[in-house]
């Protein structure tokens, strides 16, 4: 089985909810350093990450702490799809698209007192902390009620040491936004630096149910319940279902964004052939493939995989999708021109009748009836040939190869 089979397969006994079956398939291409090695692993973590989550719920933590361990050293810190897409893009040649993606993973609201965090975010990436912290202390005397400033200046104190302090701040932050999952995770792990286990897993718990995506969260939150049952201390583990939500929300938004990111695809296509397509564009089909899953009827999307197949060389795939395409779509000049295109060596009259559907719908350009040239070169019709390349050097005069094929009938 080829590693994008096994990509294939393992991903659909993830979504399924089969996670031990799920791993085992990804095992094998979760090893590779390409990029569709780096997507298996992306849902390997994530199986191991979710059997630990059943583990936890159904009390065997000493297994859930194996399986959240075995997660954490697949993925790191947490399973980003939206870093993936980054490293597409970096590879694609487009740097500010991947920083964009970055910035999309970690992106929080926009708050009244935004500047200010902006303000502290650079001084503590610059290396200065005390500075961050007096920008923070003003910014609160100013934004008394922000959320977002407590949570910062909470989680300055905590990166400190200084548990009590903080814990004041991330509670102001809990009372004016219940639903921040930063607020409770740091809660929870101020509460464990002060040895308090069982409030530690409650914050914790909070924060997990909030954030299901957080590898190192559910870590944290199954050494927490395990110290306060050590103690006889009573943790109820969260039992809202985050099984099945943030899966469905990370391919949501991976399908957004390859849904969306056309021009990724195309600048991909623009880079020369090289040793690295087979990875490059098996891990792009692959995404493109998922995408289908939840918008099989989007003809540009067909579009796009039939050019990264035929990119890859899987010439019979890529005129599948390039026929899908133009049946949802008739008037689409672009699938027209690739099926043409793809068609010229197997079917030939079915290559002209694209091309010329393509010229028909607003595709009249030189390279289409270069094209039409050389199909009616092949079956002889070297009138309609010199027809066809007139017509191209009508459009671009400066169209060489037209020039060189006209030539070539003259001579």
């Amino acid at each position: 089985m080829t590693d994008a089979m096994a990509f294939r397969q393992g991903v659909h006994l993830f979504r399924q909810g089969r996670y031990d079956e799920a791993a085992a398939a990804l095992a094998e291409a979760a090893g590779r350093a390409s990029l569709l090695g780096k997507l298996s692993r992306h849902y390997l973590g994530r199986a191991h990450y979710q059997a630990g989550l059943a583990l936890a719920r159904a009390g065997r933590l000493y297994d859930a702490l194996m399986r959240l361990r075995q997660a954490r050293q697949v993925l790191g810190d947490r399973a980003s799809l939206a870093v993936l897409l980054a490293q597409l893009c970096q590879a694609a040649g487009s740097p500010d698209r991947a920083e964009a993606q970055l910035q999309a993973a970690g992106a929080g609201g926009e708050g009244a007192a935004k500047v200010e965090l902006d303000l502290a975010d650079l001084q503590l990436r610059a290396g200065r902390p005390q500075q961050a912290a007096l920008t923070l202390h003003d910014a609160l005397r100013r934004h008394p009620q922000d959320s977002g400033l407590h949570l910062r200046m909470g989680l300055l104190l905590a990166q400190q040491e200084q548990y009590w302090q903080a814990k004041k701040h991330l509670l102001r932050c809990v009372e004016l936004a219940s639903d921040s999952a930063d607020a409770h995770y740091w809660l929870g792990m101020c509460e464990a630096a002060l040895d308090a286990p069982a409030a530690a897993a409650t914050h914790l718990g909070r924060a997990c149910a909030l954030r299901p995506d957080q590898i190192v969260w559910a870590y944290q939150l199954a050494l927490a319940s395990r110290a306060a049952a050590q103690r006889g201390l009573p943790v109820e583990l969260p039992v809202a279902a985050p099984l099945s939500v943030p899966d469905r929300a990370s391919l949501a938004g991976l399908v957004e964004q390859i849904s969306r990111d056309s021009e990724m695809v195309l600048a991909m296509l623009q880079l020369p052939e090289n040793d690295a397509d087979d990875e490059l564009f098996g891990a792009l089909s692959g995404l493109l493939e998922l995408a289908l899953e939840q918008h099989e009827a989007r003809a540009d999307l067909h579009h796009r995989q039939a050019l990264v197949l035929d990119r890859l060389g899987r010439q019979d795939e890529a005129i599948a999708h390039a026929r899908r395409a133009v049946e949802i779509n008739p008037q689409f000049v672009q699938a027209h021109i690739l099926l043409g295109s793809l068609l010229m060596g197997r079917q030939p009259q079915a290559a002209e009748s694209h091309l010329r559907q393509a010229v028909a719908s607003g595709g009249d350009y030189a390279d289409v009836h270069l094209r039409l040239a050389d199909l009616a070169r092949q079956a002889g019709n070297l009138e309609q040939a010199r027809a066809e390349l007139a017509r191209a050097l009508e459009i671009n005069g400066n169209y060489e190869q037209a020039k060189a094929a006209l030539a070539d009938l003259a001579a």
